[in-house]
């Protein structure tokens, strides 16, 4: 089981707060082949805690995939090329016997899942596991500067997070949400086979029922074409216990090909039958 870290006990125990995303990653086997690890490349974009000698991190997770053989380790944090956040990290002082070649210091995510504040571009959000920041620069950022006591240092520009926090701020470029202002005709009756107006003007009328035969309803067509008439034979008879007359049912008609340009909708309700 699982249990919440506090945001300032992440920081503290950290050595090293990037922002960053993540470029590349990598899984092998150990040459002992009890464990597969990852090694990710990370593009660091600001440094909130720490110092670097370059603008590029290396990542060690345990668990992910070589070939065909899986290994998922609990809530490990499991790199996603291309996704950015937060990343609070502890540098590795034990390296695995990988065929995999990196340069520089490797860094681990000591708190598993919990060592990463990742980024949701979309909304604008940052989320780990447990706590959820509304906004990146005026939640997020803010609650790091107060807990280490210092700013952050921007070492590249983050051009996707800029791009996308833009889009928030300039109110023509907003992703405006779909909302009804209005509609026609607000009152619609109950029971008498009404509906809402579409692009083809039809009306449907309710079918009468006349003796043993039945009336089929009338249609207005668009413009320009010509009523059909439709006409049906009686259908089958059942004759009620009740000692009533018989009722006949209409036998179904196999629908025409619809014209070009026109759509024909009918509705029939079929007659009560007394038993």
């Amino acid at each position: 089981m699982q249990l919440p870290i506090s945001l300032a006990d992440r920081v503290n125990q950290s050595e090293l707060i990037i922002e960053g995303e993540i470029i590349s990653s990598q899984s092998k086997w150990n040459v002992e082949r009890n464990m597969i690890f990852t090694v990710s490349q990370i593009r660091v974009f600001k440094l909130f805690k720490g110092s670097l000698s370059g603008s590029v991190v290396t990542l060690l997770t345990e668990g992910g995939q070589d070939g065909l053989d899986l290994i998922e380790v609990g809530n490990e944090f499991m790199p996603v090329v291309g996704e950015q956040g937060v990343f609070m990290l502890k540098m590795n002082s034990k390296i695995p016997n990988l065929a995999i070649r990196f340069q520089g210091p490797l860094y681990t995510c000591f708190m598993a899942h919990q060592s990463t504040v990742m980024y949701n571009l979309f909304d604008k959000t940052a989320n780990s596991p447990f706590q959820q920041f509304n906004s990146i620069p005026y939640g997020l950022y803010p609650a790091i500067h107060q807990i280490t006591g210092q700013y952050h240092t921007e070492l590249i520009t983050n051009t996707r997070l800029n791009q996308a926090l833009q889009q928030t701020q300039s109110g023509n470029q907003v992703n405006a949400v779909p909302t009804i202002t209005s509609f026609t005709p607000t009152t619609i009756t109950a029971g008498t086979a009404a509906c809402l107006p579409s692009t083809v003007p039809i009306s449907v009328h309710r079918v009468e029922q006349v003796s043993s035969s039945f009336a089929m309803p009338t249609m207005e067509e668009p413009a320009g074409c010509r009523p059909k008439q439709v006409t049906t034979e009686p259908g089958p008879t059942h004759r009620s216990r009740s000692g009533f007359p018989p009722v006949h049912f209409p036998m179904a008609l196999p629908p025409e090909p619809a014209r070009s340009g026109s759509r024909t909708t009918i509705r029939i309700s079929p007659p009560v039958q007394e038993h």
